[in-house]
C-alpha cells in the first residue's frame, strides 16, 4: 500500500508523517527512526530569518546540498552574510547550488516553465553517493514554487523516474521537521 503526499492543503500542509524538533538529531539511514532513503527537506525561508536559525537545523540534521529555489538568493539568512555563509558551508560540507542562477532564471515570470529542469536537478542529486546518508534543502521564498516543485517531485515519483524506492519529502517549519515518506 502506497502512502501519499498530500500538498492539497494550504502551504504544503502535510496530514500526516513523523515530526522531529529540531534539537532532536535524526539518522536518515538508520531504522532506529524508521527512515531509509533519500531525504528532500522543503524550506521557506521565512523559517530560517531568525538569527542562527539554519545553524540549529544544520547542527541537527546535517544537511548534504541546499538547492535554493529563489530568484533573487540572499545568503545572509544561512550565517550572517554571503562570505560567512559559504565559509560555514564549507566547514559543514555542504554543496550550495543557485537553480535560478544556473539556469539563467532572471524573475517570477520565468519561473513557471522550470518542471523539468528541476526533475532533472533532483534526479542528479538523489543518484549522487554523497547525498545518500544527508539530506537534501529545498530552500523557497515562494509558496507557489514550493507547492509546484513538491507536486512535480511526488509525480516524478511514482512516474518511476526518481532512482529511489523510497523517498522521505520533509517540510521544516517553526523548529520541527515533519516527514512524509513515500515508496513504491
Amino acid at each position: 500500500m502506497r502512502k501519499s503526499f498530500d500538498s492539497s492543503s494550504n502551504l504544503y500542509g502535510i496530514k500526516s508523517g513523523v515530526c522531529y524538533s529540531s534539537y532532536e538529531p535524526m539518522n536518515m539511514n538508520t531504522h532506529s527512526k524508521g527512515f531509509v532513503g533519500n531525504t528532500l527537506v522543503f524550506m521557506k525561508e521565512s523559517e530560517v530569518v531568525k538569527k542562527n536559525s539554519f545553524l540549529q537545523f544544520s547542527s541537527a540534521y546535517d544537511p548534504g546540498c541546499i538547492l535554493d529555489l529563489r530568484v533573487a538568493p540572499r545568503l545572509d539568512v544561512f550565517y550572517g552574510s554571503r562570505q560567512l555563509s559559504f565559509s560555514f558551508f564549507q566547514k559543514l560540507d555542504i554543496e550550495y547550488f543557485d537553480f535560478f542562477g544556473r539556469m539563467g532564471i532572471g524573475s517570477r515570470e520565468e519561473v513557471s516553465e522550470i518542471q523539468f529542469s528541476f526533475v532533472e536537478a533532483c534526479i542528479y542529486l538523489l543518484s549522487s553517493e554523497r547525498y545518500s546518508s544527508r539530506p537534501i534543502v529545498l530552500f523557497f521564498d515562494n509558496d507557489q514554487v514550493l507547492l509546484e516543485c513538491s507536486t512535480y517531485l511526488r509525480d516524478s515519483f511514482y512516474l518511476k523516474l526518481l532512482p529511489t524506492d523510497i523517498l522521505n519529502m520533509a517540510e521544516f517549519r517553526s523548529g520541527l521537521l515533519r516527514i512524509n515518506t513515500i515508496s513504491s
